[in-house]
Parts: C-alpha cells; sequence; structure tokens
C-alpha cells in the first residue's frame, strides 16, 4: 500500500491478471494502458513504467467519463477499499473463492 514500501505490489500487469477483475490491455492510442473491471463501465485503468504503475484513473473509459487522479493508489489498494471491504471478505477468502493462490493476491 502508499506509505509502506516494504509491503508487495504489483511490478507488472500479469501481476493483476487474477479471475473476475478481466485484465485486459487497450487499444488504438491507448495500447500503453491495462484495464481491469470494477463495476458496469468502470474501471481501473493504468500503465506502467518499468515496475511502477503510473496514470491510474478511474473511469468509464466507453463514454469518456474520466476522474483523473494526483497521487493515485496502487490498483491493488483500490480493489481492496471497493470490493473486498465492502463485501467483508479478506483477501485469503477472495483468493481461495477466486482459485488464487492468497501469496499471489496479496502481492496485489
Amino acid at each position: 500500500m502508499r506509505g509502506q514500501p516494504d509491503s508487495p505490489a504489483s511490478t507488472s500487469p500479469a501481476d493483476v491478471d487474477l479471475p473476475g477483475l478481466h485484465l485486459h490491455q487497450l487499444t488504438g492510442d491507448r495500447k500503453e494502458t491495462w484495464s481491469v473491471r470494477v463495476s458496469g463501465d468502470w474501471r481501473v485503468t493504468f500503465r506502467f513504467n518499468g515496475v511502477q504503475a503510473e496514470v491510474v484513473d478511474y473511469q468509464d473509459y466507453h463514454w469518456g467519463n474520466i476522474m483523473l487522479m494526483h497521487n493515485p493508489p496502487h490498483p491493488g489498494e483500490i480493489l481492496k477499499e471497493l470490493c473486498l471491504e465492502p463485501l467483508g471478505v479478506s483477501v485469503t477468502e477472495a483468493a481461495k473463492a477466486l482459485g488464487v493462490a492468497a501469496k499471489r493476491f496479496r502481492a496485489l
């Protein structure tokens, strides 16, 4: 998480390619951008510069609605706050339900 430099973090798009997130690379002039589904048409989009996620946005890119963020949180932090916590599901429980190793899921 932000502010915790020793915590594990995703270092490539493959690290967030978990079941149910529908990770995909965008096309056209946004071909360097990756997306994961949050709700409906809303997505967290991001780019990687080396091993650092950058240009993290929460947006409905199908309709052009975009919320640019300054000093954005890590995509894993957004997933935890918007998905796991409201459902009362721990990271371990989510990993088990998705059939993913808990260690890999925590690395988000």
